[in-house]
């Protein structure tokens, strides 16, 4: 496994894709069409824990293969729209759901709620120093994960469907309609794939040591 490499949820299994070959290797065939959020095991880089609708999951990296971390109906963060992870606050994850922003911890569950405002229209989101970036269907947010406060720098993404870091400054976003690299400084957006099977997508996540966790993409709308 290498930093140019992602391990792709999807309906039909799990995938190892090589962005550098473009490249994909089928692992699993279990299905993982109601994922939400992925995240790296404490102490271990060929381990995710997996947030899912069922339960959660220890998933091992190279095989594919996973096992019941728990099961059954928790805390309710199916309506989770995107999941984010601040590098100066390792222990948790930011959720951006229906019923508002959450810091939930990684090491207990417990969770609290970040500012007033809900997010059931936010279709993928990805962290920068001045802001997380939120992709909503009626603009394109920054927000700070502090205290919740956000202020629009863009057009509305009703589309789409994950979020790559593609540089210090932008990412590639995956969208119904193609693919489009996003100036995450100016909200600014060119169009660089024209493809639509992005549709079916139901979660990436960056292999890079650095990358910690990952949201999917949430299944309600």
């Amino acid at each position: 496994v290498s930093d140019k490499d992602f391990l792709l949820f999807h309906s039909s299994g799990i995938y190892m894709a090589s962005h550098e070959h473009h490249t994909s290797t089928k692992l699993s065939g279990a299905k993982w069409g109601r994922v939400v959020a992925a995240a790296r095991c404490p102490g271990s880089l060929d381990q995710l824990t997996v947030f899912h609708e069922d339960g959660m999951y220890i998933v091992d990296i190279p095989s594919g293969s996973h096992k019941t971390l728990t099961s059954g109906w928790t805390v309710g963060w199916a309506a989770t729209r995107a999941t984010i992870h601040d590098p100066s606050r390792p222990d948790v994850l930011y959720m951006f759901h229906d019923l508002g922003l959450y810091r939930v911890s990684l090491a207990d569950g417990k969770y609290e709620r970040v500012g007033r405002d809900t997010w059931s229209g936010a279709r993928a989101a990805i962290f920068h120093p001045t802001g997380t970036i939120v992709f909503h269907v009626d603009g394109t947010f920054r927000v700070q994960l502090g205290n919740g406060a956000c202020e629009n720098i863009g057009g509305g993404w009703p589309g789409a469907r994950g979020a790559l870091s593609s540089g210090p400054d932008s990412a590639l976003l995956l969208h119904t309609k193609g693919a489009h690299e996003v100036n995450l400084a100016t909200g600014e957006c060119t169009q660089v794939s024209d493809a639509t099977h992005w549709a079916d997508l139901v979660c990436v996540m960056p292999l890079a040591p650095d990358v910690v966790a990952t949201g999917a993409v949430c299944r309600y709308w």
